[in-house]
């Protein structure tokens, strides 16, 4: 027989992220024999809780009431006050614990956006390891829709650290016929701001996180000149020795295009 624990969470914070306001009502759970009850439990207790952190919050004074008759304030909101996560345990009572192997799901661990949209599921196995492995990752074509040398960008809305980004694929997943494997691809983008030194970082995203970047994304970004740069070192364009290529991509090499004191002859 299979059993749903539902399990969450939801707290407010200030737009720095600095001051949070937990409560005992910030963390839910309740046990369920169906997906769908289960489901529909978190989507209630996180509304409940948010309409109560929305109208107690102290930066917004005049109009809340009237907001909570429209959904059109909650996308906003809970992208920039709100942190949380809604999480479905689907475990099978079953399945004896000699039973578990490496290869078979011991509990599914299904991970909901405030929606009630599937953000990601993981397989967690014997040795407790969780598998990011999304419903999307059994169909055929799955990991096969970007190659190495493509420019995507990051597309999950409700995290927005790498939303200005475009990456290069640097690795594709290695897909499993019949088991459980990480949809994810290796992607490397170049790091830079006010107190941090334009070089290459990396990161892996799943397939469904990332889309192909626009043309016109490309064009207007300041890096433009080195993401082109770094997406022939990616597809092997350019002879580069092995030690500068993996300089390159641990972060060693700086990518700037500002002037330095060593282009200035006099100073040499």
């Amino acid at each position: 027989m299979k059993f749903y624990f539902a399990h969450g969470h939801i707290i407010g914070q200030d737009a720095t992220g600095d001051n949070e306001r937990w409560g005992r009502w910030s963390n839910f759970s309740e046990v369920f024999f169906s997906f769908d009850k289960a489901k529909k439990y978190l989507l209630d207790a996180f509304n409940g809780r948010l309409t109560n952190i929305y109208l107690d919050d102290p930066i917004f004074r005049d109009g809340k009431a009237a907001d909570l008759d429209e959904d059109n304030w909650k996308g906003e909101y809970v992208s920039e006050y709100i942190e949380y996560e809604l999480t479905i345990s689907e475990i099978d009572s079953d399945i004896c614990p000699d039973q578990y192997s490496n290869e078979g799901a011991r509990r599914m661990e299904w991970v909901l956006r405030y929606t009630g949209d599937i953000r990601t599921r993981y397989i967690v196995l014997r040795d407790g390891v969780g598998v990011e492995f999304r419903p999307s990752d059994e169909l055929p074509e799955a990991g096969t829709k970007y190659k190495v040398g493509d420019l995507v960008t990051f597309n999950d809305m409700e995290n927005k650290e790498y939303f200005a980004d475009v990456f290069v694929i640097t690795k594709t997943p290695q897909k499993v016929e019949g088991g459980v494997w990480p949809n994810h691809y290796e992607v490397a983008y170049i790091e830079k701001s006010k107190i941090l030194r334009p070089v290459v970082r990396t990161e892996q995203f799943h397939e469904e996180d990332i889309q192909f970047c626009f043309n016109a994304l490309l064009e207007h970004n300041p890096l433009k000149e080195q993401l082109l740069a770094l997406q022939k070192v990616a597809m092997g364009e350019i002879n580069l020795p092995e030690q500068l290529r993996k300089d390159i991509f641990d972060g060693k090499i700086l990518f700037n295009d500002e002037p330095s004191w060593r282009d200035i002859p006099e100073l040499k």
